[in-house]
């Protein structure tokens, strides 16, 4: 049977047409279906950067910053616990470990091209989606970078063109290679229903982009000057109409869309890239470049509803809301206690009375025979309670409680087996939190990127590293980059059994040390690398001299030793002489 999934098809008007509209129609639809994570996304970063919010009545209302507060926690605890080396990210295997060479060139090659792709920056941006829209979303492209920079003409130059001026510009190639981007959750939708055949599953990504960006991007190879001129148009009627279709500020919309699409003929495109602009025309399409969904989604707690990512501080926003409900109310009373309202008969006091110190307010005490009564709010007071309990309900939610922040409850009393189960709990939390990072997003990372460097890249390539400090250009052959290997993260457990293999040998090293005939065959120069490697140290000859310098410490050491004896033996031979 001929396999079709990778062939172009040549499509129709009629056809580009009905397929712009059945992809405008599924992102809309798609985009309803989850508008209660859109909200929940809307509520969770107000209480977070809103330090005010307005309430029913239009007043401003003061946010709490305990959400801030967790957030931050949150961050810097899956920050310090990830590495933000690539090296400490993961180990490679071979599937049938017939080769750990190869498994350690593969892991070498990735990591350079993780470096390249600029991981370390982008982990941060990953834990704060995570964080506040509870799922990442990321794209693992091909990229080339350009850059242009200003060099003199040359003599020969000059000869050949005299009219050439003294400097000129060159254009050169930085980079060619994988890529990654971090998408945001508002612009990307899919089939929650097919998400388990997430290669064939729909997926769209929305862009803004400028007309021009859209006009000089050659890939867009259907773009014509009927499309040309109604874009150009369309943004004219923006200038007036604001509710332009297909434009927001002066930009135009961009769907991109991975996936299978079935025509109302029956003809199916198979893993297709098909790119519609303004909602008006298909720009591009052809099979999917990249072979394979270049995209890798991940949550951490799913939305029953949406299926959609859903932040870990949701289930706090209600509680934080009804505490600066107290909170307000305790200002508002505090206001009232500090200024109360007075009751007088009416017509005792004429117009608006400014109150200062000193001031003399004169009244009629035909009107007023005795002084005014200041309203009693004092029983507004008493909420301090309440926001304690919402407090302590915050932290038992999220597990990020005030101790992980460097603060210390003295009131609070706790034995020491209760800041155990306290600890050990918030340990467990945070090593979910990690582990779901690095089976949802790390691996996938790493198995996405040798993919797409396998299918771009091709023949041999160089890369350059450092072995025990030297650094070195290692040759990274085909079979390096498309081999079958096995990836495995380093996370805590993993950590903790690798420190506890070291003692282990450690131990067992130290007790067959103390037969004579095993110690004679110990090498004890290969036991200090291996115990400087383990500790995190690349250059481990460096604590190490070489032959030669051991030949000219020793040298040095006999010259300084004889100078002296010669010195002593001539003294001697002076006290002798009469």
């Amino acid at each position: 049977m001929k396999n079709t999934e990778f062939e172009s098809t040549t499509l129709s008007l009629d056809e580009l047409e009905e397929i712009k509209d059945k992809i405008c129609e599924k992102f809309d639809k798609l985009n309803e279906a989850r508008r209660n994570q859109l909200s929940h996304i809307k509520f969770v970063k107000n209480a977070i950067f809103g330090s005010y919010s307005h309430n029913e009545i239009g007043a401003k209302k003061l946010n709490l910053p305990d959400a801030w507060e967790q957030a931050a926690t949150l961050k810097a605890h899956l920050l310090e616990a990830i590495p933000s080396y690539p090296e400490g990210l993961f180990d490679v295997s071979e599937t049938d470990n017939s080769s750990s060479e190869r498994a350690n060139l593969h892991k070498l090659f990735l990591c350079n091209a993780l470096e390249k792709m600029k991981f370390q920056d982008k982990i941060e941006e990953i834990i704060d989606r995570l964080i506040e829209t509870g799922e990442a979303i990321l794209f693992v492209g091909w990229e080339t970078r350009w850059r242009k920079r200003r060099s003199a003409t040359t003599l020969y130059e000059k000869i050949q063109n005299p009219l050439m001026n003294s400097f000129k510009v060159i254009k050169e190639k930085t980079y060619e290679g994988p890529s990654l981007r971090v998408i945001s959750s508002h612009d990307f939708v899919f089939d929650t229903q097919r998400a388990n055949r997430w290669d064939n599953c729909p997926k769209i990504q929305r862009s803004w982009m400028e007309i021009n960006e859209i006009l000089e991007n050659k890939e867009n190879f259907t773009l014509n000057a009927q499309i040309k001129d109604e874009l150009e148009s369309m943004l004219e009627r923006s200038k007036k109409d604001k509710d332009t279709t297909g434009i927001s500020d002066g930009l135009v919309e961009v769907l991109k869309y991975f996936g299978d699409i079935r025509l109302n003929n029956g003809k199916i495109l198979k893993n297709y890239l098909i790119v519609v602009v303004g909602r008006y025309a298909v720009v591009q399409y052809e099979p999917n470049p990249y072979v394979n969904c270049p995209y890798i989604y991940a949550n951490i707690i799913q939305d029953p509803i949406t299926k959609r990512g859903l932040s870990p501080l949701s289930p706090v926003i209600p509680v934080l809301d009804a505490a600066c409900e107290i909170m307000q109310t305790q200002i508002l009373g505090h206001k009232l206690v500090s200024n109360p309202p007075f009751l007088a008969p009416k017509g005792a006091f004429h117009g608006e009375i400014e109150v200062k110190p000193g001031k003399i307010i004169e009244y009629d005490s035909s009107l007023l025979p005795q002084m005014p009564q200041p309203l009693n709010f004092s029983a507004m007071l008493g909420g301090w309670e309440f926001i304690k309990f919402f407090k302590s309900q915050i932290e038992r939610a999220t597990g990020v409680f005030d101790n992980m922040a460097g603060s210390i409850n003295e009131s609070a009393e706790r034995t020491a087996t209760e800041l155990n189960y306290t600890a050990n709990g918030q340990n467990a939390r945070l090593n979910w939190f990690i582990d779901s990072i690095n089976r949802k997003i790390i691996m996938p990372l790493l198995e996405k990127t040798a993919l797409t460097t396998a299918n771009f890249m091709i023949g041999e390539s160089k890369i350059s590293t450092q072995i025990e400090g030297k650094p070195v250009t290692l040759e990274i052959t085909p079979e390096v980059r498309e081999g079958n290997f096995i990836y495995k993260y380093s996370d805590r457990k993993t950590t903790i059994a690798r420190d506890s293999k070291f003692k282990e040998i450690q131990r067992t090293i130290s007790e067959f040390s103390k037969i004579p005939d095993i110690a004679q065959k110990i090498n004890w120069q290969e036991c200090f690398k291996y115990t400087l490697a383990t500790l995190g140290v690349e250059n481990t000859s460096k604590f190490l001299l070489t032959q030669e310098e051991i030949a000219q410490k020793n040298a040095q050491n006999s010259s300084q030793t004889t100078k002296p004896a010669n010195v002593t033996e001539g003294a001697k031979n002076e006290i002798q002489t009469p």
